[in-house]
């Protein structure tokens, strides 16, 4: 017969229904009918016994566990001393100091509080919102992995930084006719730099390794990056297709084909949706970065902080035009940035400054041209009255 461990009757065959069934022996033949039926209800599994598994039981057992429990003797301390009683940390002669928990309470709360721009974009499976913050912090301590020396123009034989800063804004004007993703141009200025910083390039290459640049920064960013001939065409016949190819491989072995890097446009754009910034300041800060992106100086900061200073800098001027209270730094750019104002105010007096000489400059004509056209708000314009009357 067969014999099932999980039920009190080892002789009863369980069935799931009341029709006979047939019951054979080792060899196969019918011995005869039983009926055969349910005889017991089925233990848990835990319970691997063939005991029947009962309320009562259970019932009987949890009163004996009570019973055991008060059984128990409480600890007491009446025989001890006050100074025998045992105390918890607490350290013997500990220096105490007068603390006011007041103001740290409220200040931890503030710097704990989140102004809670993602969820305005929870909807938005774009703008990733569980894992801004993550991402923002991942980007910030990777930031100054991949930036250049800032004094690296000093060990070049045959350039100046005045050639790069005419290279660069050539690139503004090329990225502008190819009608590029903002990230590309950063990019791009990107591995020049970190190129210029390993490998000495004479000055009649400096174009050809500026538009093999934009090439590698297209490639990684953008859906189409053109054809070759496309930037043959655009260098002027500077240079040709073979030698952009053999240019290519070089940047690319001598930077150990690392190009996913922190540039200042994420950056940028984050700050610039947690401030909550209008179109007209988001062109300013956008002029701003472009702008200094031209200067070798900008190297000695951080592509964080240029952003924050272009943020404070649109903000300022925002508000000046507006004709209200000038606020530059919200606490909601400082909650998601991490800086104050005091951590971004070097940065902020170099792009014053660099703004102030960009009329009087020959190598800005690319970029003040792209932002004074009327599809970016002719913002080159507000800028260049704002930082001769205003101070920052």
């Amino acid at each position: 017969m067969h014999s099932h461990a999980f039920y009190q009757d080892e002789n009863a065959a369980p069935t799931m229904n009341s029709k006979a069934l047939p019951s054979r022996n080792l060899n196969g033949g019918v011995v005869k009918q039983t009926q055969a039926t349910f005889s017991s209800i089925r233990a848990p599994l835990s319970n691997i016994s063939n005991v029947q598994y009962t309320l009562h039981a259970h019932q009987a057992v949890a009163k004996q566990v009570q019973t055991q429990q008060r059984s128990l003797p409480a600890p007491v301390c009446t025989n001890l001393t006050t100074e025998q009683k045992p105390t918890f940390f607490q350290t013997p002669n500990a220096p105490t100091f007068d603390l006011d928990w007041s103001q740290m309470e409220q200040k931890n709360s503030s710097m704990l509080k989140s102004p809670g721009i993602d969820r305005l974009y929870e909807d938005d499976p774009q703008h990733v919102s569980s894992y801004c913050e993550d991402i923002m912090d991942h980007f910030k301590q990777i930031e100054s992995r991949y930036l250049p020396d800032a004094n690296y123009m000093e060990r070049q034989q045959d350039i100046s930084p005045f050639m790069r800063a005419i290279l660069i804004d050539w690139l503004v004007d090329v990225h502008l006719k190819l009608r590029f993703q903002p990230e590309t141009l950063y990019l791009a200025v990107n591995i020049v730099d970190r190129f210029l910083d390993v490998k000495q390039v004479s000055r009649d290459k400096l174009q050809l390794c500026g538009v093999t640049a934009m090439l590698i920064a297209a490639k990684y960013e953008e859906v189409f990056a053109h054809e070759i001939n496309e930037y043959v065409r655009l260098s002027a016949d500077s240079c040709s297709k073979d030698q952009i190819i053999r240019m290519e491989r070089v940047m690319l072995s001598h930077l150990n084909f690392n190009v996913t890097v922190a540039t200042v446009f994420p950056f940028l754009r984050r700050y610039l949706k947690c401030g909550q910034c209008n179109t007209r300041t988001q062109f300013m800060a956008n002029y701003l970065c472009e702008l200094v992106q031209q200067e070798i100086e900008m190297l000695q900061f951080q592509p964080s902080v240029l952003a924050c200073a272009a943020i404070y800098i649109g903000n300022k001027i925002e508000s000046a035009l507006n004709n209200t209270p000038s606020i530059g730094w919200t606490y909601d750019l400082e909650y998601y940035s991490g800086y104050v104002v005091e951590d971004i105010q070097e940065c902020v007096n170099f792009m014053v400054k660099v703004a102030k000489e960009t009329s009087e400059r020959v190598k800005n004509i690319a970029v003040r041209q792209k932002y004074c056209s009327e599809t970016r708000k002719q913002v080159a314009k507000y800028v260049a009255r704002a930082v001769a009357s205003m101070n920052f």
